[in-house]
């Protein structure tokens, strides 16, 4: 019984190493919307581990993967506050995602929890005490601009690969039986 335990353990460890190593490769391939405004896919595998492992493991994930990004490939200097950002993306992912597969309105709900304190307070904050950006209104409407083009995409991503994700599960959960 207890070496289960531990092979369980192993396998969790081993399948969130994979998504970190993934989420760091898809931070590789940003592009830019705007000035101060990169789109990349790095959230995927921070999802995914939302939906396999849960909260805390997907906040791991968001976080490691986000320090390995910036000692791999540096786009600048490394600021915690996106760390922050990453940890929160995996959270709340989780919160919405774990041990359920969820229906399009949670999904909807976890990205528009996002757009707003992460993508529409926070990274402004960050961007502004990192380059002193001025935080006035055109930034914002930058930004919501930003969220408008980017969130849906984001939506229907996570919706696909979940529906993915899930299939893989349950596959899996029939051959145990």
């Amino acid at each position: 019984m207890q070496k289960n335990k531990h092979t369980e353990a192993v396998y969790r460890l081993a399948f969130a190493a994979m998504l970190v190593a993934v989420s760091c490769i898809l931070s590789f391939g940003k592009f830019a919307v705007g000035p101060n405004v990169n789109v990349t896919f790095f959230f995927l595998p921070i999802a995914i581990g939302a939906m396999c492992l849960g909260a805390l493991p997907a906040a791991a994930i968001g976080a490691v993967a986000d320090i390995l990004g910036c000692l791999i490939m540096p786009t600048g200097p490394y600021f915690p506050g996106f760390t922050l950002n990453a940890v929160i993306t995996g959270a709340v992912y989780g919160i919405f995602f774990h041990k359920r597969k969820p229906k399009l309105w949670q999904i909807i709900l976890a990205r528009l929890v996002l757009m707003v304190v992460v993508d529409l307070v926070l990274t402004p904050l960050w961007l502004h005490l990192l380059y002193s950006t001025p935080l006035v209104w055109a930034f914002w409407v930058q930004r919501f601009i930003k969220c408008a083009i980017v969130c849906p995409l984001e939506i229907v991503f996570v919706l696909i690969v979940n529906s993915a994700v899930y299939r893989i599960l349950n596959k899996s959960d029939n051959t145990k039986k």
